[in-house]
């Protein structure tokens, strides 16, 4: 046998990156084991052991990458490829993504997570918003092959069928769901002037089925979305992630239609009470106003036949007044007519005609005796059809 040729060193990490990757016809490859010695430097690598029980791999990857919480002591199935390092000689596994192995992992990368994001204020009450009453467009996010799509479908038409519902199909369960469901969600999430809710979800199942609805990635889209989000996600005894985060958790799908949609029935029967309570009402006002109606008309009629008797008296009295003043007016006539007869009857010129006259002094004052008219030198006698100068001195 002859001996191998010698290699430097670099042609040998050469040779056996080249030699691995030829084992591989994909590229890369899974592995599984127990997780141990985990940490992040600088904040952005991730490096952890995998073992089992005879052997022990150095994985790494970024902190991007690291899309699931992992601790010691879990157990994880990792994909990617194994290299050796030329500069330090050092065997590492370059993780590309991580899946989650064993109910008792999933359990514990739960915890972790719903710790993390707790601390972050994603499962505050006071942040979580009411649902619309009676919402006009829902985002419904679910595949269309799952029992959780009809069961929706069927509670939502059958309670409020107005409501339009635009289906987002997506995947509900494996690593490719994640990004399905989490870019469905960011979508609908991102549009609060086309639905009034967005409601996420899917039936039952283990940890492992329901893994997509525990991830970050789908929390965070939740926590980010400007529409109400309903998370309807396995059954009542089923809690996942998204459940926490989102602003409604329904314990089935079918409860997540009952919980956003109203009654159609019971709203009909509402309308139906209402109607009654207010015809009812408005039967106790229209007699109310009937009554009113009739004593005001009463009180009216009665002021205006009191009125009207007022009416009628004065009237009287002003007939009796006007008969009065007509009776002094013609007494009045009469005594006028009497005081002018008499009044003319007594003027000088009717005297003079009747013989009489008087005697004028020359400055025109009356003299009226005959020692007044001696002491005169002229006078002037005054009758009813002319007069006579006296002298007195003769």
């Amino acid at each position: 046998m002859n001996p191998p040729s010698t290699l430097s060193v670099s042609e040998f990490v050469e040779l056996f990156n080249e030699t691995v990757a030829r084992a591989l016809p994909q590229g890369t490859f899974e592995i599984e084991g127990e997780v141990t010695s985990f940490g992040i430097s600088g904040g952005q690598w991730v490096r952890f052991d995998l073992k089992d029980g005879d052997a022990l791999v150095n994985c790494f990857l970024t902190v991007w990458q690291l899309k699931v919480e992992i601790a010691d002591g879990m157990k994880i199935a990792v994909t990617g490829v194994g290299k050796l390092y030329p500069k330090y000689g050092k065997f590492s596994f370059v993780v590309q993504s991580i899946r989650l192995s064993g109910e008792g992992s999933l359990k514990r990368a739960f915890e972790l997570l719903k710790k993390k994001l707790e601390g972050e204020g994603l499962f505050d009450s006071d942040r979580k918003r009411a649902l619309p009453r009676f919402p006009q467009r829902v985002a419904l996010i679910t595949s269309r092959d799952a029992a959780a799509y009809t069961d929706f479908l069927r509670v939502s038409s059958a309670r409020w069928p107005a409501t339009e519902i635009v289906h987002y199909h997506v995947g509900v369960q494996g690593d490719s769901a994640i990004e399905e469901v989490a870019a469905a969600i960011k979508d609908a999430g991102s549009r609060p002037d086309d639905f009034d809710v967005v409601v996420v979800t899917r039936g039952g199942g283990s940890m492992e089925d329901l893994h997509v609805f525990n991830t970050e990635s789908v929390a965070r889209t939740v926590f980010a979305s400007r529409v109400p989000v309903v998370s309807g996600v396995g059954h009542e005894r089923d809690i996942t992630i998204i459940d926490l985060v989102a602003d409604v958790r329904a314990a089935t799908p079918s409860n997540a239609a009952e919980l956003i949609f109203p009654d159609s029935e019971e709203i009909l029967g509402v309308i139906r009470h209402l109607r009654n309570v207010q015809m009812r009402a408005l039967d106790v006002r229209i007699a109310h106003e009937r009554a009113r109606t009739a004593h005001i008309t009463y009180v009216v009629d009665r002021w205006l036949r009191s009125l009207s008797d007022r009416v009628v008296q004065t009237q009287r009295q002003l007939a009796a007044r006007r008969d009065g003043l007509e009776q002094k007016i013609v007494k009045y006539r009469e005594s006028v007519d009497h005081s002018i007869r008499m009044m003319r009857s007594l003027h000088p010129e009717h005297l003079l005609k009747r013989g009489y006259s008087y005697t004028r002094a020359k400055d025109g004052s009356i003299i009226g005796s005959a020692a007044a008219l001696r002491e005169k030198k002229q006078a002037t006698q005054v009758y009813f059809d002319g007069e006579v100068t006296i002298h007195t001195d003769l």
